[in-house]
């Protein structure tokens, strides 16, 4: 099968044709980002990447009746996007939006596709009904938000990146110390024998998400490119729209060590491959 680039230095695409399209990445024009969803601009002030939004969260959890899942709140605020220790943070604004308090589970996508199959990784299903898809290309999961919308009659999407890297934080910094009790990630870089657990299995953070770090890797909404100035000056609901095949995916999964459970850390894939350890999770365009 083939796999797609993983960062950290591990699984590139052939030198063949990564190497000159990543170096045109690296150099791409932040004149692509664009505000998402448009709208007005925000005037709020910046929160320290430790403190909660001072909006707390007020609304109760929404469950979507055709597949069954769990929506929770996520507050308007603003926060410093990336590692805490770098000295260029992006300092972003988000509307409020409720997101999917798990990863799609294989039962919930088969709803939109029955015939879907996660297959198997070194003899160990992927394909149980609680497990989380994967095998899906980043099309694949925009084309079940597609299906969604229409079938619920309201707005579904894959999150942003800046959306998702807010809501593992919950208002926190989370760390990667400890994860082998909070998230499903390979104990050291030799581990074996581990894939996807079935979703919620793992503590949730404090807005009630789980397997954020962990368990599958999600796709989300933006197009990779490097670097913190990718945003340009679109800094209110931030995402990344440029010519690239290139498509993030965070959080780690079950086949990543450590080095991958922390919420700023990027990693990216062509949009187009299907592999054993990613997923996604779905926004309801709904403010709390």
């Amino acid at each position: 099968m083939a796999l797609g680039l993983r960062s950290m230095g591990r699984r590139r695409i052939a030198a063949s044709c990564a190497l000159p399209l990543l170096a045109l990445l690296m150099t791409a024009s932040p004149a692509g980002a664009v505000a998402w969803p448009p709208g007005p601009a925000l005037h709020r002030s910046f929160a320290q990447p430790s403190e909660a939004p001072a909006e707390p969260v007020v609304r109760e959890p929404i469950v979507e009746q055709t597949t069954g899942m769990v929506f929770q709140p996520v507050p308007a605020g603003c926060f410093a996007m990336g590692d805490p220790d770098d000295q260029q943070p992006i300092k972003v604004c988000l509307d409020g939006f409720f997101l999917g308090a798990n990863e799609v589970t294989n039962s919930q996508f088969r709803r939109f596709r029955p015939d879907h199959d996660s297959g198997s990784f070194g003899g160990q299903t992927l394909n149980g009904d609680d497990q989380p898809v994967v095998n899906v290309s980043w099309q694949d999961a925009v084309s079940f938000t597609e299906w969604l919308s229409a079938t619920a009659g309201e707005r579904f999407r894959l999150p942003t990146e800046a959306e998702w890297e807010y809501a593992c934080r919950s208002g926190t910094l989370p760390a990667a110390e400890g994860l082998g009790e909070v998230a499903n990630l390979r104990a050291g870089a030799d581990a074996k024998g581990t894939v996807t657990a079935p979703v919620g299995q793992h503590p949730a953070n404090g807005w009630g998400f789980y397997d954020m770090l962990g368990n599958a890797s999600e796709w989300v909404a933006d197009n990779y490119v490097a670097g913190n100035d990718r945003y340009g000056a679109a800094l209110d609901n931030p995402v990344v729209r440029v010519e690239s095949p290139l498509r993030v995916r965070r959080g780690g999964s079950w086949d990543d060590t450590p080095v991958m459970g922390h919420s700023w850390a990027r990693d990216y894939y062509l949009g187009e491959l299907r592999v054993p350890q990613t997923g996604f999770r779905v926004v309801l365009e709904r403010k709390p």
